[in-house]
């Protein structure tokens, strides 16, 4: 479905230029998402349980989750966590991926949302937003102009913009309190975007070792765990960490973890 969209949005425009339509959202937000695939597991009669994953440990030809007070048998796995935290979950059964996935780096970042009286803000916005190159000087990375791009996302006569800062270039941020980073955004959008008044909303989000870093090396390294993950019998690797970071990208990682999962099941039924 994003395929076929993607491909419809950019050949009804121009070859140059910003391809606007292939930004989507739902009305109220991603956690519409999670909602929904929680919904779809629990009805299909998934056991959710929270706890964590010590280890795995192949049991004849069952896996064996270790958690912290029980271990579940399991016909498949599938791993949707961190490169880092998958590393310490299969370093007893398979050292080698566990050495790789350890190897990719993380930065973290935070995400300011604010909100404005739009007669606050000199710039039309009539754009999906900006990205910010480091020789310009400033600390903010990018910023999108989320009720540009999509509707509902504030009232009438009102803009809310989000702004992203920190990254691997900028570790810094991760040390500042809430209302110095808030400063900090202020400061470049003023310049930017001709901002000349203060936010009625403020929320700042924080992601700690949640970017992934594609590394001059990843796609080598990328290799080496794709063939060390294909060596464990019904397992797959998910996440932002391997070959994308978008939702799209995601969501087929997953999907290609869950044949994995199930691959050797099917062929030995």
């Amino acid at each position: 479905g994003e395929k076929k969209r993607v491909k419809q949005a950019n050949s009804s425009c121009d070859a140059s230029g910003a391809r606007y339509g292939q930004f989507v959202s739902f009305k109220h937000g991603m956690q519409t998402l999670i909602d929904a695939l929680e919904s779809r597991l629990r009805s299909a009669g998934v056991l959710v349980v929270q706890d964590q994953v010590r280890s795995l440990q192949r049991d004849g030809s069952q896996w064996q989750v270790v958690l912290g007070n029980q271990a579940i048998r399991a016909d498949g796995v599938v791993l949707g966590v961190p490169a880092s935290t998958a590393a310490t979950i299969v370093s007893t059964v398979s050292p080698n991926l566990s050495a790789e996935l350890k190897m990719i780096e993380f930065a973290g970042a935070a995400v300011v949302s604010l909100g404005f009286d739009q007669q606050d803000v000199s710039h039309s916005l009539r754009a999906a937003g900006m990205i910010i190159p480091k020789v310009a000087g400033k600390r903010i990375l990018a910023a999108s102009f989320s009720s540009s791009k999509f509707p509902g996302r504030a009232p009438p006569d009102a803009v809310l913009i989000r702004t992203f800062i920190g990254g691997a270039l900028d570790m810094g941020i991760a040390s500042l309190a809430d209302e110095e980073v808030v400063k900090e955004v202020l400061i470049d959008l003023r310049t930017t975007i001709g901002l000349h008044g203060n936010p009625s909303i403020v929320q700042v989000d924080r992601w700690h070792r949640s970017m992934p870093q594609y590394n001059i090396g990843h796609v080598e390294r990328m290799k080496k765990i794709r063939q060390a993950e294909a060596q464990l019998q019904s397992f797959g690797l998910a996440g932002s960490a391997y070959e994308g970071v978008g939702i799209p990208q995601v969501i087929q990682s997953g999907q290609i973890a869950a044949a994995n999962a199930i691959k050797d099941q099917a062929i030995s039924e």
